[in-house]
């Protein structure tokens, strides 16, 4: 019996090996199979087949910010697959990090979790924030590229949507970004005067530079050059880098007074230690000066 060559094989059966491969192999199958690109791109399933390649790279809840009533793609889906191909895969499992911290963040119900669950639920959607802020800012193409700008008004959207379902400013949201500051604080705090000194000092940068992040993304600003003034009530709207009109976002700025505080005590602190420097992680900005602190040697200088 003659075997089937690749031209014979069913589309479904073409497009079910197809999705067993991750987003960029697929991409450049796509380019260099005709039979697979026919069948994606002109098939009855076409829709369906990109759906099913986003929903096993990003999960149920990253797709439903995407496609949702106020997500960036509508249900185009074919061009969510282009973004993300155009991703690193760490940066996308950020993503995925910072859609799922949103998701299980946004409701009242959040709020009355156990502290174990709402702190690991914070921690989750900060750092996704700050691995993809980072990211960003060293690879400038791709900060300015569609990828990113949807990416950033899904977050918006996100927050916006969240503040519209409570007529309160985001109320949930805002609520674990300010105990998300808080922790900062409590970081601050712990110290051993007699061997190890401020013993959390490590948590607090990437903290830090996480909330600046999000404040970038809530201000519509693609730049972290404002760090030192990272919370003001005066900005109002900016222009994405698509040209449109972006309403900022008041959760950050309604928390200057605790940003403040927090960039207070970490001043504070620096000139109580001997020496807070870390290694600073690849892609963190200049302008985040709590990673770029000189040794002061405290009351010994």
């Amino acid at each position: 019996m003659a075997q089937a060559g690749w031209r014979e094989l069913p589309d479904n059966l073409l497009l079910s090996i197809c999705v067993c491969s991750d987003l960029a192999s697929i991409k450049s199958i796509l380019r260099a199979c005709k039979s697979w690109n026919t069948a994606a791109f002109q098939g009855a399933n076409r829709e369906g087949f990109f759906c099913v390649l986003v929903t096993q790279t990003v999960g149920v809840t990253f797709l439903s910010y995407a496609t949702g009533p106020e997500g960036a793609y509508g249900r185009r889906y074919e061009q969510l697959f282009t973004d993300l191909s155009n991703t690193p895969k760490e940066i996308i499992e950020a993503q995925r990090d910072v859609f799922t911290g949103l998701s299980r963040l946004s409701s009242v119900a959040s709020i009355k979790a156990s502290c174990a669950k709402q702190k690991a639920d914070r921690e989750l959607l900060m750092s996704g924030v700050f691995r993809v802020g980072c990211f960003s800012n060293r690879t400038k193409v791709w900060q300015g590229s569609r990828a990113n700008t949807m990416f950033r008004r899904m977050v918006r959207a996100a927050a916006l949507s969240n503040a519209g379902a409570h007529n309160d400013a985001a109320l949930p949201l805002k609520k674990h970004v300010e105990a998300f500051i808080d922790q900062c604080q409590d970081h601050l705090e712990v110290y051993d005067m007699w061997v190890s000194g401020f013993e959390e000092w490590g948590c607090v940068p990437w903290k830090r530079s996480a909330l600046q992040f999000l404040s970038d993304i809530f201000e519509g600003s693609n730049s972290s050059s404002a760090a030192s003034s990272p919370t003001s009530s005066t900005s109002t709207s900016s222009s994405s880098s698509s040209g449109e009109e972006e309403v900022a976002i008041p959760i950050m700025s309604e928390l200057s007074d605790n940003m403040v505080q927090l960039d207070t005590s970490i001043r504070a602190c620096h000139t109580e230690a001997m020496d807070l420097s870390l290694k600073i992680p690849p892609g963190v900005p200049c302008s985040h000066w709590w990673y770029h602190l000189p040794p002061s040697w405290g009351g010994f200088h």
